[in-house]
């Protein structure tokens, strides 16, 4: 009914039409390799996935729905927030580089007819050679920040080992904002598995098989502190 709504009873192409495809499909295989859940997170994020066959596994998939619509909303909010405050700082990175560019090929060049750079002082002196060094060495400072960036972007969900120079590292800037979404997201999560009826240690380790490096190291700290007997709230304080 969801493939036939969506296309009109076959008269046109959309992609939820193959999405309930692929479900039918997996709910007729129902083997390990071919299971709701994994056909599911090619589609959906894989929090989301793992929400809704554990929904499924308890016999609640109504409240695991509901919990995945609040998840998604959730979510959707925190990246807004992330965006927004993004835009300020880079903004302001992108007006200085505006202006340095302005300042080396079009104002320069006319201060110089006028006097000779080796005379100014000052503010004019400070640009005078901050336009000489971007002549310089300019590309190989836009190279190093460009690996610099790729780098960061690619340390934040990989980045390990040692475990200590990451958590000091979590303590700043950009770490620290990874951190702190990737908990709040950590807590959704959390949040809508035990409404949905499954239990602790499941809840853990079905974010463990979805987990990125960095919240896996933690999130195995957790489970066996749970394991242990520990309570929730105690094992994730003694786990860091």
């Amino acid at each position: 009914q969801i493939r036939d709504a969506y296309t009109n009873f076959g008269q046109r192409w959309h992609p939820f039409a193959e999405l309930a495809q692929d479900c039918m499909d997996a709910l007729s295989d129902n083997s390990e390799a071919h299971s709701l859940e994994n056909t599911l997170a090619r589609w959906v994020p894989a929090e989301e996935a793992a929400l809704i066959s554990a929904g499924m596994k308890s016999g609640c998939l109504p409240d695991a729905l509901a919990q995945a619509v609040l998840l998604t909303t959730c979510r959707r909010r925190i990246l807004g927030t992330v965006l927004r405050m993004s835009v300020y700082p880079v903004g302001l990175v992108a007006m200085l580089a505006a202006t340095v560019l302005v300042f080396d090929l079009s104002l320069i060049p006319e201060l110089e007819k006028m006097s000779s750079p080796d005379t100014w002082e000052g503010a004019l002196g400070f640009l005078y050679a901050l336009t000489v060094f971007t002549d310089s060495h300019g590309l190989i400072v836009a190279g190093i920040l460009v690996v610099a960036v790729v780098w960061i972007f690619w340390s934040l969900p990989r980045w390990t080992r040692p475990d200590g120079v990451r958590r000091l590292a979590d303590g700043v800037v950009p770490w620290s904002v990874y951190k702190d979404i990737q908990g709040a997201v950590f807590l959704l999560n959390m949040a809508s598995l035990l409404a949905a009826r499954v239990p602790l240690l499941n809840a853990l380790q079905l974010q463990m098989r979805f987990a990125s490096p960095w919240l896996a190291v933690r999130l195995d700290a957790i489970i066996a502190r749970v394991e242990e007997g520990e309570h929730f709230g105690l094992a994730l304080r003694n786990s860091g």
